[in-house]
């Protein structure tokens, strides 16, 4: 985890592939090849390739990198998983309570 304070800015250079979390803050984020800025808030990402890469916090920020995208990219689908788990659960225990709606098994 790096800590930036307002105006500090990050260079990353020669990383092949990065993922960029902010945890906490706001990072404005500039890419070399890319004519699009990159404004991430708390608990936003991005990935970024070959390339220069600057990072500059807006307010005090929190940031995160993995140079391999991969392993992220697997955690956040793991993490969307659990999320429409929690909400089907909690979709079938509201059905139930009313005694309306129920699972059909499906043959």
């Amino acid at each position: 985890m790096i800590q930036l304070k307002p105006e500090r800015s990050l260079r990353l250079a020669g990383w092949r592939r990065a993922h960029i979390n902010c945890v906490r803050g706001v990072a404005w984020v500039t890419r070399e090849g890319d004519v699009r800025d990159h404004i991430l808030g708390s608990g936003e990402c991005l990935d970024v390739g070959d390339g220069v890469t600057m990072i500059t916090a807006l307010e005090p920020t929190v940031i995160d990198i993995e140079k391999s995208a991969t392993l992220s990219r697997l955690r956040g689908i793991v993490h969307i998983a659990k999320v429409f788990a929690r909400s089907a659960e909690q979709w079938l225990a509201m059905s139930g309570s009313r005694g309306g709606i129920s699972p059909v098994p499906y043959y």
